[in-house]
């Protein structure tokens, strides 16, 4: 130590060869409050783990936690997570977490908040080869109140499927809903809508409809109404090729 207040604890530790293990550790403070913490555990060859750890904080409130967690080879397992904030008020949270090998997942966030109100989350979500499946999300949302939700979600293989949301709405109350449905390969259907609304109350509603590949069928609609209180309803309506058939409406 010294008269800045600097000081370092390092320490190792080695217990016997079977069953090695090492705690590192650095710590470093000073009159901006800065500070590490440096962490490495190895347990035993049989059950390897690793726990790495990064603390730095200073007058402006950063502070970043860094954790790898890796468990036994028959297991493994990954836990890394970053988290930042300072005086703006901005975080993130940054997280992956491995699974065994058998079924293997990922959990992955991102979340970033501010002194505007910004914030994002951002997931994805893998399960195991069998029934792999993904969840991603990202939600935007600031002082003018737009925001997003965005969703993949994909179920296992044999039955894919995919959810795709996009939701912006602001201060205008303009909003849009897009959504992407896809069943499985069998029976694929996607369902796809647009709606889009504003101070006019001008909107419009889109939506796309594929059913299975064996009765095959589009339902698409548009629907405009705004302010003088024009609408159009515009319909095509595919039947499967056994009895095709085509309905158009405008209104």
């Amino acid at each position: 130590s010294n008269s800045r207040y600097n000081s370092i604890l390092h320490v190792n530790d080695y217990s016997n060869r079977s069953y090695h293990s090492k705690l590192h550790v650095n710590d470093y403070s000073n009159s901006r409050y800065n500070s590490i913490l440096h962490v490495n555990d190895y347990s035993n060859s049989s059950y390897h783990s690793i726990l790495h750890v990064n603390d730095y904080s200073n007058s402006r409130y950063n502070s970043i936690l860094h954790v790898n967690d890796y468990s036994n080879s028959s297991y493994n397992s990954i836990l890394h997570v970053n988290d930042y904030s300072n005086s703006s008020y901005n975080s993130i949270l940054h997280v992956n977490d491995y699974s065994n090998s058998s079924y293997h997942s990922i959990l992955h966030v991102n979340d970033y908040s501010n002194s505007s109100y910004n914030s994002i989350l951002h997931v994805n979500d893998y399960s195991n080869s069998r029934y792999n499946s993904i969840l991603h999300v990202n939600d935007y949302s600031n002082s003018r109140y737009n925001s997003i939700l965005h969703v993949n979600d994909y179920s296992n293989s044999s039955y894919h499927s995919i959810l795709q949301v996009n939701d912006y709405s602001n201060s205008r109350y303009n909003s849009i809903l897009h959504v992407n449905d896809y069943s499985n390969s069998r029976y694929n259907s996607i369902l796809h809508v647009n709606d889009y609304s504003n101070s006019r109350y001008n909107s419009i509603l889109h939506v796309i409809d594929y059913s299975n590949s064996s009765y095959h069928s589009i339902l698409h609609v548009n629907d405009y109404s705004n302010s003088s209180y024009n609408s159009i309803l515009h319909v095509n309506d595919y039947s499967n090729s056994s009895c095709y058939s085509i309905l158009q409406l405008i209104y």
